[in-house]
């Protein structure tokens, strides 16, 4: 059952326009969640910065926990006779999440936060038993952090408009502690290529989310150990595989060595290999480095053959993604994943 106790102090109120009064949250009204102070509602969440006047028989038909604490004889606390329910929850959380639950109505996509209230919603969803609404924002985390090398590159650009370092690091926590296996190696890229420097200096560049436990920071960092040379191995491999076999006798030997030049040194950022954790950017190629490094122009032939090579090279890395990072197989992942939905 959810963390809740009845409170039966009766809550101030406000005048109505015909002179009696009207019951208001106890610590007032806020204007952000104006909406979800139902005029015809009967029953009152109260959270420690704000109050919702909502639907009791609502909530209760969507969620076993609410159904359960509104079972209990809650008294009258006010003129109208609404009863009110203290509940431990923040209160932004709660207001996200009755939106959800209310409203149908899930946060915008143009915040940074986007993520972060998906998985505030995900957290009270489990939390009261809402089982729709949990595997609706589990699909929302499987699109942002997806188990196929085609959907990953799809939404590329898309997980850095949405997903901020701390959404990053509870996405970590949440996939590791309810059955949801196949989010973590996007999860584990992800943070790798964005927020790299975040991780190796908290103190200068972010905060560590309090509620996490400190033992997934060594867990995130083993993982880009695991993925700097997971990029070492993918970059040697298919560079020496392209010189061996490409012939470069047919008047082929424009420089293609200096393609080999971004691995050996630092990028045209000064950043070193070790260091640029970006994997499997659909927008960014190989052979691109050459333009960058100022030297002669591959011809079409190479250009083809090179992002070929690249191309298989990452499939090849892909599907072995999850064992390079001591995870198991995909095919494990999956089906760990799809024991424990019958579980939650």
């Amino acid at each position: 059952m959810a963390d809740a106790t009845l409170d039966a102090t009766p809550a101030p109120k406000r005048r109505r326009l015909d002179g009696t009064d009207e019951a208001q949250p106890t610590t007032g009204l806020a204007e952000k969640y104006k909406d979800l102070w139902l005029a015809d509602g009967n029953i009152v969440l109260q959270c420690a910065e704000g109050a919702f006047r909502v639907h009791r028989s609502l909530l209760a038909a969507q969620s076993e926990v609410f159904r359960d604490m509104f079972a209990l004889a809650i008294p009258a606390v006010d003129a109208d006779g609404l009863p009110t329910v203290q509940v431990s929850d923040d209160t932004d959380q709660m207001y996200q999440f009755l939106c959800c639950l209310i409203f149908h109505k899930y946060p915008s996509k143009n915040s940074k936060k986007y993520t972060d209230y998906i998985l505030d919603i995900f957290e009270l969803s489990r939390k009261y038993a809402v089982s729709i609404m949990r595997a609706a924002c589990v699909d929302i985390l499987k699109e942002l952090f997806p188990d196929t090398l085609e959907d990953y590159q799809h939404t590329f650009r898309k997980r850095r408009q949405l997903v901020s370092f701390r959404a990053s690091i509870r996405c970590v926590e949440a996939a590791s502690t309810n059955g949801l296996p196949t989010l973590l190696p996007a999860c584990y890229l992800y943070i790798a290529s964005d927020w790299y420097d975040h991780m190796l200096d908290l103190k200068m560049t972010a905060e560590w989310p309090p509620e996490i436990p400190l033992a997934f920071y060594a867990t995130i960092v083993r993982s880009m150990q695991q993925l700097s040379r997971l990029k070492r191995e993918i970059d040697e491999g298919f560079s020496r595989e392209w010189l061996v076999e490409w012939d470069i006798s047919r008047s082929h030997e424009h420089h293609a060595a200096q393609l080999l030049t971004y691995y050996q040194g630092s990028n045209n950022s000064g950043v070193y290999p070790e260091e640029d954790l970006t994997l499997f950017d659909p927008d960014w190629k190989a052979t691109d480095i050459v333009d960058g490094c100022g030297t002669e122009e591959l011809c079409t032939e190479c250009v083809t053959i090179w992002d070929k090579a690249q191309r298989e090279a990452w499939i090849i890395a892909w599907n072995g993604l999850p064992e390079k990072l001591r995870l198991g197989k995909w095919q494990t992942l999956r089906q760990q994943e799809s024991q424990a939905s019958f579980t939650a």
